[in-house]
Parts: structure tokens; C-alpha cells; sequence
């Protein structure tokens, strides 16, 4: 699914990277700015002188003051000796988590750097390799049969050129489509996954981010994500990214009160927030009926739907 090994190792890299170039800039300044470490130790040292008149009874002393006074200063002694006011603050590369991966005060919860190292992961991990080849512009009507079918009028090279030219109308016109769930559905063979990866590619170099997925291998990042509280964040990820694709539907294994219940949950949250969601299946519109449950159907074929049939005999077969 995703490595989270690998991006903890990344936020231990970063804060690793950050403590060893304040330390460098603290040297310079050292050298060059002796009086400011001078203040900072006489200013640790009564703190301590405090604290342990405090543990004998004494009075204790609040030196939130001095330290916003010492901090004023410092910002005011390296703007005049030619320094940035936060030369000597921790830089790290993400200010909301501090290079953690997490933010919240009592509750965690994942960074939005974090949420993105997820998707780009996602994204590599998304057998999304092959679109130099399935893409648009390699898109040949001549290995179409050019048939008629199921007396339609047309042959089955111009159903599909027809489809096609709208899919990529669709891209062209992306983000900003009425319908914003794509279902292509018909037997194996017909170009429907094909054409999916034309517009994964198409979207993934207009800057988008694009995550595919077999609805095989969803059902069992599913059941991972139950018993790992990372692949859950990487499953929560898959409702964020700019299009999701899920190829084969009705593939899928299912489990009983998770794999139906947590694919509704994905669909239904990507329509509610207005996140494109294009799915391929063999089954027919009735199979599809039968196999899920009425709420998830009613999303499939609901009004934000483009719902396009694919007809005609398998290609992969008429060019053997």
C-alpha cells in the first residue's frame, strides 16, 4: 500500500537536517555575535538560580518576560549585523507539525504534509507505469473492429471513436464537469480500462493528482487499514486526491459488514465533497444491481454519473 516505514524515516531525516543547520548558524553567530549566547547563559543561569531557590521554599520567579525581552533583542542585534531576525529559530521545512507528520493538542492528527507524502506515494504505487503507452495519442482505430452492433446502426470502431472523443472532452473540460462519477461498464476487452489510463495520463500532465486502483487490490487495502492505523491514514488519503480510478469493479473480494460498506463510504464521501471518481466493470447495470446494495447503486446511477456502455467483441481478441 504505502510505506510508512519510509516517510517516518523522511520527518526523522528533516528534523535530523534541521537541528544540524540551526547548530552551524549558532556557530557563525557565536563567532560573529558573541554577546548574544553571553545573554543567553547569563539568562539560563538565573532561571536555574531561581528554580533551585524555589525547591528550598523560596519564592518562585516567572520569566516569561525575559525571555520575550531577550527574544526581541536577539531578532534586533542580528537585523543590524546584516543576519534574518530568525536566524537562530528552527527552520523546519513544515512550520505546522514542526517536520512530526502530526498536529492537534491532545488528539493527533495527520499534517497535511503528511496527507500529501501519502498521495504521492499513492500515486507511485498506482501501476500507473504503463501510460506512455495507453495514453490518448496512442490511441488506434485501425486495431478497433469495425462491425456492426447489437443493431445500432453504427460498428463497433465508431461506438468506440465516440466514446473516446468524449472522454477527452472530459479531461479538456476537468475540473469542471457536471458529472463528476464516471462508470464505464461492458464485457472484457472492449477498451474501457484503456481509456481510463488515456485520461489518468492526460489529468496526471495537467498537474492533477491521479491514484488507480484494481477494486481487487481496494478490498484488501480495506482490510489492512482495519488492523493498521497507517494504511487507515492511506485509505483516508484515496477520498482526497484530485480523481480517483477504480479499474474492475465487481472483482473485488467481499467481506461481510466491511469491503461493501467501506467502498459505499470512499464513493459517497468523494461525490459529497465534489471529487471525481471513474470506475470500470464487466458486469452489466442489472449484475451490478444484484452484487451491492441499493444505497450504493443509487450513487453509481445518480444524477452527478456519466454512465457509458461499451459494445462489440473483444479487441485483444479480433487482433490475435
Amino acid at each position: 500500500m504505502v510505506d510508512h516505514k519510509h516517510i517516518r524515516q523522511v520527518y526523522d531525516r528533516r528534523r535530523l537536517d534541521a537541528k544540524e543547520s540551526l547548530r552551524r548558524r549558532e556557530q557563525e553567530i557565536k563567532q560573529a555575535i558573541p554577546e548574544v549566547f553571553m545573554r543567553r547563559r547569563q539568562l539560563r543561569t538565573a532561571m536555574a538560580d531561581a528554580a533551585r531557590k524555589a525547591l528550598s521554599g523560596g519564592e518562585s520567579k516567572d520569566f516569561t518576560k525575559d525571555i520575550e525581552k531577550q527574544d526581541r533583542w536577539e531578532q534586533k542585534i542580528l537585523k543590524e549585523n546584516g543576519y534574518p531576525a530568525d536566524y537562530l529559530k528552527n527552520r523546519p521545512v513544515c512550520d505546522a507539525c514542526g517536520d512530526t507528520g502530526y498536529v492537534g493538542d491532545g488528539v493527533l492528527t495527520p499534517c497535511r504534509c503528511h496527507r500529501q507524502m501519502v498521495v504521492e506515494a499513492l500515486c507511485r504505487a498506482s501501476n500507473m507505469a504503463n501510460l506512455d503507452r495507453e495514453n490518448f495519442a496512442a490511441f488506434d482505430p485501425g486495431r478497433i473492429p469495425d462491425i456492426p452492433v447489437n443493431n445500432t446502426g453504427i460498428t463497433q470502431r465508431e461506438h468506440l471513436l465516440r466514446i473516446k472523443d468524449q472522454l477527452q472532452a472530459y479531461t479538456e473540460a476537468f475540473p469542471g464537469n457536471d458529472k463528476i462519477l464516471l462508470l464505464l461498464f461492458g464485457n472484457t476487452g472492449l477498451g474501457k480500462t484503456f481509456l481510463l489510463n488515456c485520461m489518468g495520463k492526460e489529468l496526471l500532465d495537467k498537474g492533477y493528482t491521479v491514484v488507480r486502483v484494481s477494486a481487487f487490490q481496494l478490498a484488501e487495502w480495506f482490510v489492512k487499514a482495519m488492523f493498521n492505523k497507517d494504511n487507515a491514514v492511506s485509505l483516508s488519503t484515496l477520498a482526497q486526491v484530485d480523481v480517483l480510478i477504480i479499474d474492475d469493479l465487481g472483482t473485488e473480494v467481499i467481506r461481510k459488514n466491511s469491503t461493501l460498506e467501506l467502498l459505499f463510504n470512499l464513493v459517497n464521501q468523494r461525490i459529497h465533497d465534489g471529487k471525481h471518481i471513474f470506475l470500470s466493470t464487466n458486469l452489466s447495470l442489472a449484475e451490478l444491481k444484484q452484487r451491492y446494495f441499493e444505497r450504493f447503486t443509487s450513487r453509481l446511477f445518480g444524477n452527478q454519473s456519466l454512465i457509458l456502455e461499451f459494445l462489440g467483441k473483444d479487441i485483444r481478441l479480433h487482433n490475435k
